[in-house]
């Protein structure tokens, strides 16, 4: 979840703050009540917020800087080819144990050493409001083209319009009513909360729905075709266009095939890894003692 587009920070405050919050004010004082309307430029606000420290952005950014200095060694001889070419206003250096702070833990009554992220963090941030920008504009550009003309649907937005459909009386929503979507809640958030008492009561045995995968074997050769219940690819599902799913299971055979295939044939075209192919033939060189 912490890798998705749709951040759960935003979307768990949303879910749990704004829904009671409309109940409450809609029993107290109706014209309190936040409308469908206000209630969608709160989440987009807090989807923009949530968006910048999650995993995929500051998350990356911050341990790719301070890693440098923190990694290099005699071994792999960063300190003669690497860190002399990094610009100082990029990278944080580790004059004074910065970053071995930053990954091991600070010293007990030590102070922050802001002046040493001071400088990066802010070129680093100036890009990304410039990134952030040119982002809105080409967004901007492209609405017209998606949104009128090729009437595009975009699945993380059907959820949060779902949720935020009015019903006849103030604070009241159209999902309240409907039966189905209370068992398609029902049932994962028991298996959720079920297996967080878990770690804390080991007598509770674990509910492996979410980590169990079920696998197809092709032949030799062939990558197996791993398959497991995933609540929250269903719901994704759910409000995706029957074409774009079908897509995403048409062309993963068409890999699964393919890989097959050339590996009958002795060519080998790496192996499936979600960071890329130059990743995945890193690993697989490596594996083989290439590297």
């Amino acid at each position: 979840m912490v890798f998705g587009h749709l951040p759960m920070a935003t979307l768990l405050v949303f879910t749990l703050v704004a829904w009671p919050l409309n109940l409450i004010l809609g029993k107290i004082k109706p014209s309190w009540v936040f409308h469908r309307g206000e209630m969608v430029v709160v989440f987009c606000m807090g989807w923009i917020s949530a968006s910048i420290p999650g995993a995929n952005f500051i998350g990356l950014l911050i341990g790719a800087i301070a890693a440098p200095y923190y990694y290099a060694t005699a071994e792999n001889r960063w300190a003669e080819y690497l860190l002399e070419s990094l610009p100082r206003w990029a990278v944080p250096t580790n004059g004074r144990g910065e970053m071995t702070w930053f990954f091991e833990g600070k010293p007990s009554g030590s102070p922050i050493p802001w002046e040493a992220w001071f400088g990066p963090l802010l070129w680093w941030a100036s890009f990304l409001v410039a990134l952030a920008l040119v982002s809105v504009a080409i967004v901007a550009i492209l609405r017209k083209q998606w949104v009128k003309r090729e009437r595009l649907l975009f699945p993380l937005a059907e959820g949060v319009l779902a949720m935020t459909e009015e019903a006849a009386h103030p604070g009241d929503y159209v999902l309240f009513h409907h039966r189905l979507f209370w068992m398609g809640l029902t049932v994962p958030l028991f298996i959720i909360c079920w297996n967080i008492a878990g770690y804390f009561w080991h007598l509770l045995p674990s509910i492996d729905v979410f980590t169990q995968f079920h696998t197809v074997d092709l032949g030799r050769g062939f990558p197996a075709i791993r398959m497991k219940l995933n609540f929250f690819i269903l719901g994704f599902a759910f409000f995706t266009n029957l074409d774009i799913l079908f897509s995403l299971w048409f062309f993963y055979l068409i890999g699964v095939m393919q890989t097959g295939v050339f590996d009958r044939f002795g060519y080998t075209i790496g192996i499936s890894d979600i960071w890329g192919p130059v990743v995945a033939q890193l690993w697989a060189g490596r594996q083989r003692g290439h590297l």
